[in-house]
């Protein structure tokens, strides 16, 4: 889903230049090299390409039922929607967090909850920190279970991270 959320946004602004080849994923590499221009229009896509994908969700289900509830909630945790935010206040936030060169190559969709939860969680740098710790361990440990299949190692280690999210709304 996040993945074609991804590709609309990118045909959005195409047109804006930001990007000059075939290659539609976005990392702490490429936001660095960009300028304000081209963050802000690829925040304005981000924006747009999630209130519609949401939408679209929301007309097949009753804004009442527990299934609605638990994707606006996902929407939110993801960094689908963004409510209440300024384009310059998830700029800001995605610039500081791509300065930390152990995101430099991690993708923006995986990035967005962590803006999201500093921004609208209030999460302080210290947990911001560690979320993004769990991040990277479990991605170094998912790419080692892609050549042997599940690590028991990457089990447990999922559990802690999501045991450690929960503490923090998500």
């Amino acid at each position: 889903m996040k993945k074609i959320i991804l590709a609309i946004m990118v045909l959005m602004i195409i047109g804006s230049n930001v990007f000059a080849n075939d290659e539609f994923s976005v990392d702490g590499q490429k936001w660095k090299n960009w300028n304000e221009n081209s963050k802000s229009l690829f925040l304005w896509g981000w924006i747009k390409c999630g209130e519609s994908a949401y939408n679209n969700v929301m007309m097949n289900l009753s804004k009442e039922s527990s299934h609605a509830k638990i994707q606006h909630k996902q929407y939110i945790d993801a960094g689908v929607i963004i409510g209440g935010l300024s384009i310059r206040q998830l700029m800001n936030t995605l610039d500081s967090i791509y300065s930390d060169t152990r995101l430099t190559y991690i993708d923006i969709e995986k990035v967005m909850p962590f803006v999201i939860g500093r921004l609208h969680s209030g999460w302080t740098l210290e947990q911001l920190d560690k979320a993004i710790s769990y991040q990277i361990r479990l991605d170094r440990c998912q790419d080692r279970e892609k050549g042997v299949g599940v690590i028991a190692e990457c089990s447990s280690l999922r559990k802690e991270r999501n045991e450690y999210m929960s503490t923090l709304g998500r």
